[in-house]
């Protein structure tokens, strides 16, 4: 019968804590969503004005009846915004694109996928003390 030393396990387990540091850092997404607002809506002070948006971003749309759809968005036009919805499709295992319309009078609610800096730093680096900490009190000592 082996015997594992205590040193032995300190070094295995100085290892998990490093790979759940790394892996907890590779779940944080660096993106929020942020609420886009019609000019002629009655919240228009509370978000992004709609006519600020460019051709390629990426957005989230309610519509009234709950379904949410993610759109590449392409232009507003006629009363209704237009893009590329894609899909994935878990029969296949691959992504459908295809470009589509929807009445804005439909929309519940349309929000713009950003890149957020308070997430890309403050959540990994947040959990990466609280890490720290923890192994600290577990091991008494720094590594």
């Amino acid at each position: 019968m082996a015997v594992i030393s205590s040193s032995t396990t300190k070094s295995i387990l100085r290892i998990y804590v490093i790979l759940i540091l790394v892996f907890s850092f590779s779940l944080f997404s660096c993106t929020s969503y942020k609420n886009v607002v019609q000019s002629s809506g009655p919240d228009k002070s509370s978000g992004i004005p709609l006519e600020t948006l460019q051709p390629g971003d990426k957005v989230k749309i309610t519509k009234k009846d709950g379904s949410k759809v993610y759109l590449v968005f392409e232009r507003v036009e006629d009363s209704q915004i237009f893009g590329e919805i894609r899909r994935d499709s878990a029969a296949s295992g691959s992504f459908e694109h295809y470009n589509s319309s929807i009445p804005l009078e439909d929309i519940q609610q349309i929000e713009l996928k950003k890149f957020s800096l308070g997430k890309t730093l403050g959540i990994p680096l947040g959990a990466a003390a609280l890490i720290f900490v923890f192994y600290i009190l577990a091991f008494g000592g720094a590594f």
